[in-house]
């Protein structure tokens, strides 16, 4: 501020950065501490020192979501049925391994949901880490699954087989498996709402390296 007149006031804002992720720890709060530092002008010369009350910040939970399309396990192991890559006319099997990866606090009222894309199948073969199976619905073409909570540092993970018969008109493309993908739920210690998203997955299966 340089020099403060006397009888006015400033103000100021302070940016204070909190670790993306903590790997301990629950319900986590900011507590900072700004002191104010100045020299008083005139006979005295003194200095001032006070320290500014700040009302404790808490911090949401980090949640991360990722979904990936697989034929093989990272080990090797043969998931999906059918011809790699596909061939028009014929059927090829596909599983969606869907991951929530919780931080600092507990994620309430999760919620997940995707689309099937036309022309792609829910085989009826799933299964989820955590809580009751998934709910396929095929009217709207869409699966669901939901969990009261999540606890801190905890990850679930959804699974589930999908089934495609390219057209001729895909020919040439990489058709989509599954696509809206989202997360959504509320941080227990904030009350924030939380929402996230995964890009859509297609027959491409990217992070499939074998």
């Amino acid at each position: 501020f340089e020099t403060l007149e006397p009888n006015t006031e400033r103000s100021m804002t302070l940016r204070i950065d909190a670790p993306l992720r903590v790997d301990s720890g629950t319900n986590i709060t900011l507590n900072p501490q700004p002191t104010l530092v100045a020299t008083i002008v005139g006979a005295s010369g003194s200095t001032l020192r006070t320290s500014v009350p700040v009302t404790p910040i808490p911090i949401s939970t980090l949640v991360t979501f990722s979904a990936e399309s697989r034929y093989y396990t990272e080990e090797g192991d043969q998931l999906g049925r059918g011809p790699l890559p596909p061939v028009v006319g014929e059927e090829t099997k596909y599983w969606a391994l869907i991951s929530i990866n919780n931080s600092t606090n507990n994620f309430n009222n999760v919620v997940f949901s995707a689309a099937l894309p036309s022309g792609v199948n829910y085989t009826g073969r799933t299964s989820v880490s955590h809580g009751d199976a998934a709910i396929y619905n095929e009217q709207t073409k869409r699966v669901t699954w939901t969990l009261p909570r999540l606890s801190a540092h905890d990850t679930a993970g959804i699974y589930m087989e999908l089934a495609i018969t390219p057209t001729e008109a895909q020919r040439g493309t990489s058709p989509k498996l599954l696509e809206d993908i989202v997360v959504t739920g509320q941080d227990g210690f904030t009350e924030v709402q939380i929402q996230r998203t995964a890009i859509p997955l297609d027959v491409t299966i990217p992070k499939d390296e074998i």
